[in-house]
Order: C-alpha cells, then structure tokens, then sequence
C-alpha cells in the first residue's frame, strides 16, 4: 500500500500506477479552478484598495501634477513655518545651568561612542529643556543610517525630535537637530 500525494488516495502499487494519470486529468481542472478563484480574490483586493483610497479622502492620486505641485509647495512651507517657530522658541528658551551641562555631556559621550557619529558633531547646544544638534553628512549616508539609533539611547530625557536638512556655504551637507524634552502635562481643569 502506498499513498499519493496528489490524489490524496491509498491504493497498491498495481493501482498506484493506474492512479496517476487520473489524477493528472483531475489536477488540471482544479488548477484552473484554483487560479480563477485566485483572480477573482485579487480583483476583489484592487477594488477595496480603490474604495479605501476614496473613502479617506486620497486626493493625491486624482489630483492634476499642478495641484499636487501646488500641494507639495504648500506643505514645504507649513513645514518652513514650523521649524522657524521652533528656533525661534529655542532661542527664546532659558538656559538651565545644570540640566544643560548634564544633558550636552550625555549627547557628546554618545556621539563619541558611535563610530558614524564620531566625528559629525559641529554644535551642540542645549538649554532648560531642548537641545539642538548640527552633524555634517557625510557621503555614504552612514550617519543618517546610524541616527534613529543614536536617538533611542536618549529617549528617557528628549524623546521628541525635528530635523532640518541645511546645507553649508561650503556646500557642506548637515542636518540640525532639535532634540525636545518631554510635553509638559496638560493643566488640570477646573470642575
């Protein structure tokens, strides 16, 4: 006695070799079966991913390449608009003596830990409750690789964090670091 993989079926060796063409021939129709079924659950697919897209408002896939230039250009400057802001506040920020000190020494000792940060440093400046950072980038692209990284091991004192990509008058690549503090917690309201 043996069994076939194929017809699922056990039978002896006399039927076992009768078998197989049959189950060649009942193979070929579920196959077929099979891969319509297959196509029709893909179609099924596009047309909910089509439906999603509407439903959540995906305006940028039927938008004209003007509107999403005009889109794209609108963002940029709302991002603009944020990171001035957010120099503006950290120039504006007072300096803690003490938390500051603390805070710059535990970011050197963590850039000089870190072989693709090494040597990116340019400034590091922190002062009551944020920190900004400016590391040159260099070419291969290992110390933005190394970044995400680099930022965990701090995440217990600044878990927030903005970049800026600058580029120097030397033409230098950098990118400016703003590392934040935990939100303070909202005042309680009043019953």
């Amino acid at each position: 006695m043996a069994w076939s993989a194929r017809s699922g079926r056990v039978a002896d060796a006399a039927g076992l070799a009768s078998a197989q063409p049959t189950a060649a021939a009942d193979a070929k129709p579920a196959r077929e079966d099979e891969l319509r079924q297959l196509r029709e659950q893909v179609a099924a697919m596009q047309a909910q991913i089509a439906a999603s897209g509407r439903r959540d408002g995906n305006a940028a896939a039927t938008m004209s390449p003007d509107q999403a230039r005009r889109l794209a250009e609108q963002e940029r400057q709302q991002h603009a608009a944020y990171l001035a802001k957010l120099q503006s506040s950290f120039q504006l920020e007072p300096t803690d003596p003490r938390w500051s000190a603390a805070t710059s020494a535990r970011l050197l000792d963590s850039l000089q830990r870190d072989d693709a940060l090494r040597g990116a440093a340019r400034d590091i400046e922190c002062r009551s409750s944020s920190c900004r950072v400016e590391l040159t980038l260099d070419a291969a692209g290992a110390v933005s690789k190394q970044l995400p990284l680099w930022s965990l091991q701090l995440a217990d004192a600044l878990p927030r964090s903005v970049a800026q990509s600058v580029v120097r008058p030397n033409g230098e690549r950098a990118l400016v670091l703003y590392l934040l503090g935990p939100q303070p917690a909202a005042p309680a309201q009043a019953r």
